[in-house]
């Protein structure tokens, strides 16, 4: 769920199948999928924002933003004692984290602002 897309808009940017040599037969399938795959993701993101919206839901992303995105990636006593290796692998590992925790704050974010416009 990188971002909650429109279906016609991605139909669009995708134009017409057989432009790209797909039978008229695969493109209707291949529509199908997007829109069943689309309302997955809203689906799924209609639950995030529920869930989080809750007092524990909120109380876990507040605990996930302080252990994560809040934190502090400088652990000098800690990265001293690494090799070169070893901390990009922790940096990686930062990042992943951070991540997911903003993935989970965009799609709160675009849930909302898609129930203000509907």
């Amino acid at each position: 769920m990188n971002g909650l897309l429109n279906i016609q808009k991605l139909q669009e940017m995708l134009g017409d199948p057989v432009e790209f040599g797909i039978s008229p037969e695969d493109g209707a399938r291949m529509n199908t999928h997007l829109e069943k795959r689309f309302d997955a993701d809203q689906e799924l993101a209609n639950a995030t924002a529920r869930l989080f919206s809750t007092e524990d839901g909120e109380l876990v992303l507040q605990a996930l933003l302080r252990d994560t995105v809040l934190q502090d990636d400088a652990y000098p006593e800690l990265l001293t004692s690494l090799s070169v290796d070893q901390v990009q692998a922790f940096s990686l590992m930062r990042k992943g984290q951070n991540s997911v925790v903003r993935m989970i704050l965009r799609v709160i974010r675009q849930v909302e602002e898609r129930e203000r416009r509907d």
